[in-house]
């Protein structure tokens, strides 16, 4: 597996940001990272929040669990919630990761060794 392939899979499948590290090129990779990072915790804030409202609105008693209550408590508090600024914080993750994979890839390419073979290493006028 060649080395812009390597870059693209980390910052893939990892963490964006992971691609440009590996070709050291830390600066890039953190300017990845703290957005994505910063997203993912304002996510896991909102699912806090969430789980928050859903146990203060819920009306079980000690020993009665039932599915319909735990069904309107769940609706209540995804209704409570900001579903916009969710959707805005989804979608600046989902832009940061795809532009570090590009960028890791192409960074890649960019800083590969050139490969040369045979004929490249000859010129035209060369006898064989």
């Amino acid at each position: 597996m060649n080395q812009p392939v390597k870059a693209a899979l980390l910052s893939g499948l990892v963490v964006p940001g992971a691609g440009q590290i590996y070709l050291k090129r830390y600066f890039r990779g953190i300017v990845f990272l703290l957005p994505s990072v910063a997203c993912c915790f304002a996510l896991a804030w909102a699912v806090v929040q969430m789980a928050a409202a859903m146990i203060n609105a819920a009306p079980f008693q000690k020993g009665a669990l039932r599915l319909n209550d735990v069904i309107s408590v769940a609706t209540s508090a995804v209704g409570a919630m900001n579903l916009s600024s969710l959707s805005m914080i989804l979608a600046l993750l989902a832009v940061c990761w795809i532009v570090s994979i590009l960028d890791a890839y192409f960074l890649g390419i960019k800083l590969s060794p050139e490969i040369t073979t045979v004929s490249d290493r000859q010129s035209p006028s060369d006898p064989l």
